[in-house]
């Protein structure tokens, strides 16, 4: 079989192939010509067009249709979600979303990369309970003496 590239050998030079453009993207990311978030397409023209990846969606300001693009959540839910913003305000934390029905525990864990609550977030860094540094720091600048004049 010289002289042949047998089917083992075309896979071979696939996977070649394959790395080598991996590898070339990669090393071209790092090298700062292709932006973090997005990828840039060029035409047979000739024209370069820059798309951006979406970020997360905000369940503060999300629509109804953007809500029923989340995995998992279809029309229904989304209706569901947007009626609790409604009803109980704005979501403070992403664990808000137990709340609305038809969401549980599974649900919210495939949610969590794809949601967030904008600058009302608060669950990555909770106050601890009974914590009192607002009281705290209000009562700075007072006179701790002693009432008793001890």
């Amino acid at each position: 079989m010289r002289g042949k590239t047998g089917k083992t050998d075309q896979c071979l030079l696939a996977i070649a192939a394959a790395f080598f453009l991996l590898a070339a993207f990669l090393q071209a990311r790092e090298a700062g010509s292709l932006p973090e978030s997005g990828f840039r397409v060029t035409t047979e023209a000739g024209e370069d067009f820059h798309y951006e990846l979406p970020g997360p969606c905000d369940l503060n300001t999300a629509t109804a249709e953007e809500l029923a693009r989340l995995p998992g959540i279809g029309e229904v839910l989304a209706e569901r979600i947007l009626r609790y913003r409604e009803e109980n305000g704005p979501f403070q934390t992403t664990e808000e979303l137990l709340n609305v029905p038809g969401i549980g525990e599974k649900k919210l864990e495939a949610l969590r990369p794809e949601v967030t609550v904008g600058e009302n977030e608060t669950e990555n860094d909770p106050a601890p309970a009974g914590d009192n540094s607002a009281a705290e720091s209000a009562g700075k600048g007072e006179s701790h003496a002693d009432p008793g004049g001890g």
